[in-house]
């Protein structure tokens, strides 16, 4: 009895090891992503400054842009017909990151991901030059993950969001009635 009990603790032992290193191995190799969950820290006590996080998130940005190179698909004008889903990219905004069609058709009149209770591009839009504009230009709102930014171009604000595979869509922001 002794030693058998012995021999089970012994394995119990090893397994709990190796699970644990399994999970590390599993956590050390996933990229990191804006706006973690598990990265609720204050700057100060995480010690990094926000120009290292820009820098970090610069590199994820460039990362994803290699790989998504070529699925995005190049739009030649504003009123070009939005494709249901997929990378879509005005050609107009250096370095720019690329449009989900998706996400952005639920904000297009007559695309076929159309929303009708969300805020709506003007009629014979798609809104993706002015999105990708919105990003590069706009103003930082959410100050926790950094993904959400405003830009107003004359009377209209434009709102954008960007996921943790680095596409953005965008919205017009309308006041509330």
């Amino acid at each position: 009895y002794y030693l058998v009990t012995q021999q089970i603790q012994a394995n119990n032992s090893a397994n709990n090891i190796n699970l644990n290193n399994d999970v590390s191995t599993q956590q050390e190799k996933q990229p990191p992503v804006i706006g973690d969950e598990n990265d609720k820290s204050d700057d100060k006590e995480s010690g990094k400054t926000d120009d290292k996080k820009s820098n970090e998130n610069k590199k994820n940005l460039d990362r994803e842009k290699q790989k998504n190179k070529d699925k995005v698909k190049q739009l030649q004008s504003d009123d070009d017909k939005l494709p249901n889903q997929g990378l879509v990219d005005s050609g107009k905004v250096l370095d720019a990151p690329p449009v989900d069609a998706g996400k952005q058709g639920k904000h297009v009149p007559g695309h076929n991901n159309c929303n009708p209770g969300k805020s709506q591009w003007p009629e014979g839009e798609n809104g993706v030059e002015l999105t990708q504009e919105a990003w590069m230009k706009g103003e930082e709102t959410d100050k926790y993950d950094k993904t959400v930014r405003k830009y107003t171009k004359g009377d209209l604000e434009i709102k954008v969001h960007i996921d943790k595979k680095y596409k953005i869509h965008g919205y017009p922001n309308y006041p509330k009635k």
